[in-house]
């Protein structure tokens, strides 16, 4: 067709792969590529003893934040994060023309208000909601009213979490955003879901018992057996270090 093309090799073949890793992930597997997104202090918090979690991250990691917002397909909270933010789940302060991710909530029982910002722009943004299969009726009606679709899945959290993935790659989305909170990761990554993390730390030190770690579950018993990011690399983002890497391998080498 006329089209000069230049194959890479070596590092820069791989470079080129990870550029359309969504588009490899879900043309082989049939499902999105997921990419986990943490912010923690230095001592591992996502908030303060009181709840207080905005901001630990500085303006350079939000905005960059938001750019990898509009470069997915769709972008998941767990429902603790969605009712203690009330977030919008959108990309906002973005150069050039932005196409808005799919926002997605898993809510096992359908607690989510209808008045609530996801609710109130479900119908413009096209909010999807999982649910246990023995979510409140009357709950998740409201839901359909408001314009929210409600996936009423069976099984446990790893099970919901890999049948929304089946679901989300067969209406062709190919990337996942997942950005909290503590519940969501740690399933996620129990659940062996998640392509890539994404983890900023932030130069502060929260402290406190009570305050909340990034993954809310009862942890390795054994160092042996705690995940680790394959391929790791550290970057500075304004004043906090963003560290990246993957829990499972690309697609086009399993």
């Amino acid at each position: 067709a006329g089209i000069e093309v230049a194959r890479a090799d070596g590092e820069d073949a791989e470079l080129c792969r990870e550029l359309a890793g969504s588009f490899f992930t879900h043309a082989i597997t049939g499902r999105p590529l997921v990419t986990l997104k943490l912010a923690t202090s230095l001592d591992g918090r996502i908030a303060t003893q009181s709840g207080e979690s905005q901001w630990i991250t500085g303006p350079p990691a939000r905005r960059l934040v938001h750019r990898w917002r509009a470069d997915s397909d769709a972008i998941a909270v767990g429902i603790g994060t969605a009712l203690a933010d009330d977030p919008r789940l959108s990309a906002r302060d973005v150069p050039g023309e932005v196409r808005q991710p799919r926002p997605l909530v898993f809510d096992s029982g359908a607690r989510l208000p209808a008045d609530s910002a996801l609710g109130a722009a479900a119908r413009e943004r096209g909010l999807l909601i999982v649910t246990a299969s023995g979510a409140d009726p009357e709950r998740v009606a409201a839901l359909e009213r408001a314009g929210a679709e409600v996936l009423a899945l069976e099984g446990s959290p790893a099970e919901r979490i890999h049948g929304t993935l089946e679901l989300l790659g067969r209406r062709g989305l190919q990337s996942l955003f997942i950005e909290g909170g503590a519940g969501l990761a740690a399933e996620a990554v129990a659940a062996g879901a998640v392509d890539r993390v994404r983890w900023f730390l932030a130069p502060m030190l929260i402290g406190g018992r009570d305050a909340p770690g990034a993954l809310a579950d009862p942890g390795a018993d054994r160092l042996a057996g705690a995940p680790r990011l394959a391929g790791a690399t550290a970057e500075w983002v304004g004043d906090d270090l963003l560290m990246s890497g993957r829990l499972r391998a690309p697609a086009w080498r399993e």
